[in-house]
């Protein structure tokens, strides 16, 4: 239900689950360096600022 919406989600995942997240998600997952200049530029891809 959560994909009906056009609503970005950020969620981390630990070393040990990527596979299983990657299974979950089914090709629906950014994977992101673990540096906070991907999380920001991740960010600004997903909600970009409406003028």
């Amino acid at each position: 239900m959560l994909l009906a919406f056009p609503i970005p989600v950020l969620a981390a995942v630990r070393r040990d689950c990527i596979a299983s997240w990657g299974d979950f998600t089914v090709g629906c997952a950014d994977w992101l360096a673990p540096e906070p200049q991907a999380v920001l530029d991740w960010c600004r891809r997903a909600m970009p600022v409406r003028a």
